[in-house]
C-alpha cells in the first residue's frame, strides 16, 4: 500500500501543491529501503533517478549512501548494481563536465567506502580494480580510488604499481583555485593518506620501495623537486611516515629524523625555506586522528603507544634544532611541536611538560608567527591546564599545587602577558577564546599568591576582548573576569 505511491511520486519530479514532493518521496523509500525484502523494488526506482538530470542524480546517490549507511552488511543489490551505476554517472558527469560531479563525486566516494570496509578479501580486491580500471578511462575519480584503497585489509591482493601510480601522481597534483572548499578539493591530502595506508599495509619490502618513490617525488631532508606543490609533498612524506611509524617498519626512525633534518635545513637557501616552513605545518599529520585512514577500523597496522613513539622520538630533535637555530628558523621548530602536541595522548604530553611548556610560551612570544602558530600553540597550552568549575577553589599553596600548578607558576610573568595578546588577536576567532579559556582556567591551578600580582593586569586587559565584535569572544571575557573577581580577591 505505502510503497507504489512513493515510487509514483518519485519518478513523477514534480512538486505537489500540497504533500510531500519528490526529496521526502526519495527519502521515504530509502528507509524503507533498509528492508530486505522491499530492497529489489524500491531499488531500481532510485537506479532510475541516477539517468535523470543533475539534481535526481544527486537524490538518488545520496538516498542510496544513506541507505547503504543504514543497512546491515553489503547487500548484493549494492554490490551488483548501485555502486557500479552510481560510479558510471558520476563518470559521465566528470567526463562532460557537469556541474553535478562535485556533488556526485563525494557521494560515489562515501558510497565505495561503505561497501569496501564491510566486503570481504576477495570482494574488497574486485571493487579496487572495478574503480582503477574507471579511474584510468576517466581523469578525477581518484578520490573514490583513495576510499576503497583505504579500507582494504593488509592481505587484499592489489595491483600495486598501478594504485601507487595513480595515487602519487593525485597527491603531488597542482591544485585547482576553482574548486577551493569542495570535496574535490581535498583529493590530495586524501591521496596522501592512502599512499600512508600503503605504507602501513604492504609486505615490508614492497612498503620500503614505495618510501623509496616517496622520497624521489616529494623530498625528505632536501626539498621535493621544482615545480612541486610543497605543501602537498610535505602532506605526503609525513603521512607516509605515519603509516611506517604505526605498524613499527624498520625504516620509520629513519624517515622521521628527515623528516626533522628538514627543518634544520631551512637556513640553506629560499627553497629549503618554503619546505621547511611546509612541513612544520604539517608536522601533525604524524599523530591527527582521521576516519579515511590508519584506524583499526580501517584494518591499518596500528601498534600500541604509537603516537607516544612519535612524540618521543621527534621531541628531542625539535628541542635540539631549536637550541641552535636561527630566530627564522626557531618559529619553525615551535610550529612543528605546537600543532603535534594536541594530537598526542595526554599522559605523553604531560610527562614532557618541563620541556614543553616553555617552548610553547615561547611561540606565543614571537612577534611575527607564521600562519596557524598562535593558535596551535594556545590550543596545545589547553593540554597543560586543567579544567575546572566556576568556584573551584584555587590551590591553597605550594603543596597543594600539582606539578603542572607548580611549572605554570614559574612561568606566570611570561605566561599571562602571551595569552592576553592572543585574547585580541585579530583574524583568528578560536585563537582568541582558547586564549581567554587559557586564562579562566590559570587560577584553578596556580596558587593564590602567585596569580594576585596579576589580577589587576588581567582584568584590564579583558576589557578589550569585552568590545569584541562577535558575542562568543564577549560571553567568554565575561565568564573569565568573573572568574578572575571570585578566585583573586
Amino acid at each position: 500500500v505505502t510503497v507504489p505511491p512513493l515510487l509514483a511520486l518519485l519518478a513523477s519530479r514534480t512538486v505537489p501543491t500540497a504533500g510531500a514532493g519528490p526529496d521526502e518521496a526519495a527519502r521515504a523509500v530509502g528507509s524503507l529501503s533498509v528492508r530486505p525484502a522491499l530492497l529489489p523494488t524500491t531499488g531500481p526506482a532510485l537506479l532510475g533517478l541516477l539517468d535523470g538530470d543533475g539534481s535526481s542524480a544527486t537524490l538518488a546517490a545520496s538516498t542510496l549512501v544513506d541507505t547503504l549507511a543504514a543497512s546491515e552488511g553489503v547487500p548484493d543489490f549494492f554490490m551488483q548494481k548501485a555502486a557500479p551505476a552510481v560510479l558510471v554517472r558520476t563518470s559521465a558527469a566528470l567526463a562532460s563536465s557537469d556541474k553535478a560531479a562535485l556533488e556526485l563525486l563525494p557521494l560515489c566516494a562515501r558510497l565505495y567506502r561503505l561497501v569496501c570496509v564491510r566486503s570481504g578479501t576477495e570482494d574488497q580486491g574486485a571493487v579496487v580494480a572495478a574503480v582503477l580500471s574507471a579511474c584510468e578511462a576517466v581523469t578525477g575519480l581518484t578520490l573514490v580510488l583513495c576510499e576503497t584503497v583505504c579500507q582494504c585489509r593488509p592481505e587484499v591482493s592489489l595491483p600495486v604499481d598501478k594504485v601507487r601510480t595513480a595515487l602519487l601522481a593525485s597527491a603531488l597534483a597542482p591544485q585547482d583555485t576553482a574548486l577551493e572548499g569542495s570535496d574535490i578539493a581535498v583529493c590530495p591530502l586524501s591521496a596522501c593518506q592512502a599512499v600512508g595506508s600503503l605504507a602501513n599495509k604492504l609486505p615490508e619490502a614492497d612498503a620500503a620501495a614505495l618510501v623509496a618513490q616517496v622520497c624521489s617525488l616529494a623530498g625528505g631532508v632536501a626539498p621535493p623537486p621544482s615545480g612541486t606543490p610543497v605543501l602537498q609533498a610535505a602532506a605526503l612524506l609525513l603521512w607516509t611516515a605515519r603509516g611506517l611509524v604505526a605498524r613499527g617498519h624498520p625504516l620509520a626512525s629513519e624517515l622521521l629524523g628527515d623528516v626533522c633534518g628538514s627543518i634544520a635545513s631551512a637556513s640553506k637557501g629560499p627553497r629549503e625555506l618554503e619546505w621547511a616552513t611546509a612541513v612544520s605545518r604539517r608536522f601533525g599529520d604524524l599523530a591527527c586522528d582521521s576516519e579515511l585512514a590508519l584506524s583499526r577500523a580501517n584494518f591499518a597496522k596500528v601498534s600500541m603507544l604509537y603516537k607516544q613513539r612519535v612524540f618521543l622520538q621527534t621531541l628531542p630533535l625539535l628541542t635540539e634544532g631549536y637550541t641552535g637555530a636561527s630566530s627564522e628558523v626557531q618559529s619553525l621548530y615551535l610550529c612543528a611541536l605546537a600543532v603535534l602536541v594536541p594530537h598526542v595522548p595526554h599522559t605523553a604530553v604531560l610527562s614532557e611538560s618541563s620541556r614543553v611548556l616553555p617552548l610553547l610560551i615561547q611561540a606565543l612570544r614571537l612577534p611575527s608567527p607564521p600562519p596557524g602558530l598562535t593558535l596551535a600553540a594556545v590550543t596545545s597550552l589547553l593540554e597543560f591546564i586543567p579544567d575546572a568549575e566556576p568556584r573551584d577553589p584555587p590551590p591553597a599553596d605550594e603543596a597543594a599545587c600539582t606539578e603542572i600548578g607548580k611549572l605554570l607558576g614559574q612561568h606566570l610573568p611570561s605566561l599571562v602577558p602571551a595569552l592576553l595578546s592572543g585574547s585580541v588577536c585579530k583574524g583568528s576567532l578560536k585563537t582568541r577564546c582558547a586564549a581567554i579559556e587559557c586564562i579562566r582556567r590559570l587560577p584553578h591551578s596556580v596558587p593564590y599568591h602567585k596569580m594576585f600580582p596579576h589580577k589587576n593586569e588581567v582584568l584590564n586587559a579583558l576589557l578589550r576582548p569585552l568590545d569584541d565584535n562577535k558575542r562568543v569572544v564577549r560571553k567568554a571575557a565575561a565568564t573569565c573576569r568573573n572568574e578572575w573577581f571570585l578566585l583573586c580577591g
